[in-house]
């Protein structure tokens, strides 16, 4: 990296948060066995992350990287009631600007916003194709929602306000 004067991108996915918990080193979860294995991976891949983390802010990197950790998706358990499968559908986003603006989001927001948020904060042009809405602008009216929750195999559809459509992932049998 800094051999170079070219803007760079990384994507870092963890396997050791995704069931059934087992690729966090054994040295580790021997170290923390009161622990359950989800508590331990997830320990572990914070630690992981301030590892990543340090060393670029020790070299002055975060003074011009914007730096987005989120989730991939949700903890995956399976529950069969509208409630429980949307209190386990909601995940983590925290973005680290330069300028360490802080913004707390209070609207409902998906991983589709990602792209125009990056674009925008980096002021390049947005296609109007592309779905979503930027994080660094305010919400002033409510904007139609989509996500999946894997495991079950859903999509929810919210049209518009305390309005929520349950599908089956092939659009099939909506409710």
């Amino acid at each position: 990296i800094s051999q170079s004067d070219k803007p760079w991108f990384l994507t870092a996915l963890t396997i050791s948060t995704h069931r059934p918990f087992e690729a966090v080193p054994d040295a580790y979860i021997n170290r923390h066995k009161h622990r359950s294995r989800a508590h331990n991976a997830y320990a572990y891949a914070d630690k992981s992350l301030a590892s990543f983390l340090e060393p670029l802010k020790q070299r002055g990197y975060l003074d011009n990287t914007l730096v987005i950790i989120t989730n991939d998706e949700v903890r995956g358990e399976a529950n069969k009631s509208m409630q429980g499968l949307l209190s386990r559908s909601h995940g983590i986003l925290y973005i680290l600007t330069p300028d360490r603006v802080k913004q707390s989001i209070k609207t409902v927001f998906g991983q589709t916003d990602l792209m125009i948020s990056i674009l925008d904060y980096l002021d390049l042009p947005i296609d109007h194709y592309i779905a979503g809405r930027s994080l660094f602008r305010a919400v002033s009216k409510f904007q139609p929602f989509m996500m999946a929750h894997v495991y079950p195999k859903l999509l929810f559809i919210m049209p518009e306000p305390n309005y929520l459509i349950k599908c089956r992932v092939l659009l099939m049998a909506c409710s």
